[in-house]
């Protein structure tokens, strides 16, 4: 399959004049061989925070990253952005866009994979939907089909990728389209999705003053 879109790719480019050689066109890593799952823990749901003007995600969720191959794989340490909410009406993809891991992964991009042995696992659980900076951008109120994606880490070519440009106003917003991009998700491994509804919450309720 990955032959074919390669010709095509190179088919379409010499039609268009320009010559294209395979060299120059980037596929996404294989898929990884490692098993997938998913539970929710607690029931998600929207919700209020004191001040809030934007609902926040509550609930629990868990993913299970297992290598069922007999060599070590080595994968994106995606962390809680792999966890991706895929809209019933429409296919529109929801993430948790955490901007301090955006930053990190392009500060110290060596850090941002992880080596998993044969048979080992990795957890991945989110019950704490946020960081110092606040709640993370929930996803709209809607249907929702929720899974977990791996990505294998991309081959390292003439040794450790340097760091990059970490500006936060330029890190985050690429961040959040990629993350939201189908393309991005090519290859990834997933686990089975689970259907979530997320209904829309009451605002929470304005304190009264305390006297003085």
């Amino acid at each position: 399959m990955r032959i074919l879109i390669a010709s095509l790719l190179a088919l379409l480019g010499s039609l268009a004049g320009a010559p294209a050689a395979l060299a120059d066109i980037v596929l996404p890593p294989p898929a990884p061989k490692v098993e997938v799952s998913l539970a929710v823990e607690k029931p998600l749901s929207l919700a209020y925070g004191p001040g809030e003007k934007q609902p926040h995600l509550a609930g629990k969720v868990v993913a299970t990253i297992k290598n069922a191959s007999d060599q070590p794989v080595k994968l994106r340490d995606l962390q809680e952005h792999g966890f991706v909410f895929v809209a019933q009406k429409g296919g529109e993809l929801s993430v948790l866009v955490h901007s301090c891991k955006c930053v990190k992964d392009v500060a110290e991009p060596a850090g941002a994979a992880f080596e998993l042995a044969p048979g080992k696992e990795k957890k991945v659980a989110v019950d704490d939907w946020g960081c110092g900076g606040g709640s993370w951008p929930a996803p709209p109120p809607g249907r929702y089909r929720l899974e977990y994606r791996v990505l294998a880490a991309p081959a390292p070519e003439g040794g450790p990728p340097a760091p990059g440009d970490a500006d936060p106003k330029t890190v985050v917003p690429a961040c959040r389209k990629d993350l939201t991009s189908n393309w991005f998700w090519e290859g990834a491994a997933r686990s089975k999705a689970i259907e979530v509804e997320l209904k829309a919450p009451p605002k929470a309720k304005a304190q009264p003053a305390q006297p003085k």
